[in-house]
């Protein structure tokens, strides 16, 4: 193992170990792509050593690529390997660009109002870890 490698393992350990002593669980959303395998890695890395450490991953098949499926596929046979518990959720996602930031920029707008800072508060809290 390389010394970038254990330089994130040690990050990512010394975060656990301050977060929960008894267990701590964290589900990875894994889209198949290199930031979300390497980070599943390194998580499973730790969950290797920490047996209080509860992983798991969430694909979002969302279809819209000709290779979604492979997609699928090559997510279940890496968690499968890793024995990794996966959920893969289906959904049906505009394919219409214009439509889909359409509907982003609406959903931003109701996140971005004052009334909604404890639901902000736990969206970024979820996306940072």
């Amino acid at each position: 193992m390389d010394n970038l490698t254990n330089n994130l393992l040690n990050i990512v350990e010394k975060s656990w170990s301050a977060l929960a002593a008894d267990r701590f669980s964290c589900e990875v959303a894994l889209s198949g792509g290199v930031d979300s395998v390497v980070l599943l890695h390194l998580l499973k890395r730790l969950r290797d050593k920490q047996p209080n450490f509860e992983l798991s991953a969430m694909h979002i098949h969302h279809g819209l690529q000709a290779v979604a499926n492979e997609w699928v596929i090559f997510c279940q046979n890496l968690c499968d390997k890793w024995q990794i518990p996966l959920t893969i959720q289906k959904v049906k996602v505009n394919s219409n660009p214009l439509k889909r930031s359409k509907y982003y920029r609406q959903k931003m707008r109701c996140i971005n109002t004052p009334d909604n800072h404890n639901y902000k508060d736990r969206l970024s809290k979820n996306v940072c870890f």
